[in-house]
């Protein structure tokens, strides 16, 4: 196995550890936690599609859309505003004057709108990364 390959392992099995996660805490109805997960989750998933494309290391960010518009892949569009909505949480549930804000957003309702979006990223990105 290459080191690009081991690298890409990386990112996609923290992909997986962290959507456990994410989805541990949405059915606990944490959604704030989940959709912090959630992130991590598809940050890890667009660093792995980063490092197959690139075939250099991911930049070190939890920027989801910069990530993203690094990458030469076409037909993004659809996942933008995907992208920007999660990584709101990202910061706003690490921040403890900011966790209120996060807790009034991260209604059941947007937890789920956001995991259906994340898994249609994920199924746009599998044969771009080779996912299982």
């Amino acid at each position: 196995m290459t080191n690009e390959q081991r690298t890409i392992n990386y990112w996609l099995e923290g992909s997986a550890e962290n959507f456990a996660k994410a989805e541990r805490d949405f059915k606990a109805r944490d959604f704030v936690y989940a959709l912090f997960w959630l992130h991590l989750a598809a940050e890890k998933l667009l660093k792995a599609a980063f490092v197959k494309m690139k075939a250099r290391s991911a930049p070190y960010t939890h920027e989801l859309l910069y990530l993203a518009h690094q990458m030469p892949i076409k037909g993004l569009g659809p996942f933008e505003n995907f992208l920007e909505e999660l990584t709101v949480f990202q910061l706003e549930a690490r921040y403890p004057e900011d966790f209120a804000q996060a807790k009034e957003r991260a209604t059941g309702t947007k937890a789920e709108e956001l995991f259906k979006a994340f898994d249609n990223l994920r199924k746009w990105l599998k044969p771009k990364i080779n996912l299982d």
